[in-house]
């Protein structure tokens, strides 16, 4: 019976880049199945920086890569022509 776990990660950035995101050694190895999304986030007033949001730029995660480490890398691509605040949410299934 395999496990599921939930995770996230944010950041800012634009244009083509890798995300390092650590979920810790044990929780994700080579062989763990990966799925995610992601999109733009930002912070109402008063509020944290974590209200998601569907804008005007185009964002892709192009590839996923869990390495023994504990550590998900994330390959993305965020048109836009200044840094945006984005949240990677994900899914880590281990058998």
């Amino acid at each position: 019976m395999s496990t599921v776990r939930r995770w996230w990660g944010s950041t800012r950035g634009h244009g083509e880049m890798i995300v390092h995101v650590n979920v810790g050694r044990g929780n994700v190895d080579r062989h763990s199945l990966i799925t995610g999304q992601i999109c733009e986030i930002s912070a109402p007033t008063g509020e944290a920086l974590d209200y998601p949001f569907i804008g005007g730029a185009k964002m892709t995660i192009n590839n996923i890569c869990p390495r023994d480490d504990g550590i998900v890398d994330f390959w993305v691509s965020v048109y836009w022509d200044s840094d945006l605040n984005f949240k990677l949410w994900f899914l880590v299934s281990n058998d």
